[in-house]
């Protein structure tokens, strides 16, 4: 029989293949809504996956292509960046995403209140250094430097570095895992035997069976 080769679950081509095809809207949903919830911010629904990529109409230009891009009913664009190396140049290249996903949202002329509010979501497979003790999911916003309670609800940019969870994840029991969908995500992407989790992912978080099974699926071939 056949044996299924593990490979890394944090490659793009494979997240792609699981959280960007048509039809896996539920377990996109998911990962943002675990991502959102981590920091207890609304979660969204009714996600609609559409074409991450977002063509230069000059050719000077640099062409933005992202992992994953979906749309809400009510105007919000979920970007879902993967990379595997990088250095502290990666937030500049985060920007300059979210930027360009603002700027083709609009049209010369077209009214603002068209612009849609940008949830940026970023899984890393490296620590980036911001001269702290490092934290394994961090997002940043819009704020007033005075008062950090006021903020510019226009952009979520996310961070979430999986090597930083692989400590955390060792501790947590199964009722922690319960409680964050986020651990689960964290511990599936960053397993190297998943067949000895299996059991306690969809056990801790429903939506796992099927992830599992599109993981099955992926390296069946």
């Amino acid at each position: 029989m056949k044996r299924n080769r593990e490979i890394d679950k944090l490659n793009d081509l494979f997240v792609r293949y699981l959280l960007g095809k048509n039809g896996n809207e539920n377990m996109l949903e998911d990962m943002v809504n675990a991502a959102l919830s981590d920091f207890n911010f609304e979660e969204v629904k009714d996600l609609e996956i559409i074409d991450p990529y977002n063509l230069s109409e000059n050719i000077d230009l640099k062409e933005s292509i992202i992992d994953i891009k979906a749309k809400t009913k009510d105007n919000q664009t979920v970007i879902i960046e993967i990379q595997l190396c990088g250095n502290m140049d990666f937030v500049k290249r985060i920007f300059y995403y979210i930027s360009k996903n603002i700027v083709n949202e609009i049209k010369e002329g077209e009214d603002y209140k068209k612009l849609p509010r940008i949830i940026s979501i970023n899984l890393l497979n490296f620590n980036l250094d911001f001269g702290d003790e490092g934290k394994p999911h961090r997002c940043f916003k819009l704020i007033d430097t005075k008062n950090h309670n006021i903020d510019l609800d226009f952009i979520q940019m996310h961070i979430i570095e999986a090597k930083r969870f692989i400590e955390i994840i060792e501790k947590s029991t199964l009722n922690e895992l319960k409680k964050n969908r986020l651990l689960t995500w964290m511990k599936f992407f960053t397993s190297k035997n998943l067949k000895s989790i299996e059991k306690e992912l969809m056990e801790a978080n429903p939506i796992m069976t099927k992830v599992i099974e599109e993981y099955k699926r992926f390296t069946s071939d």
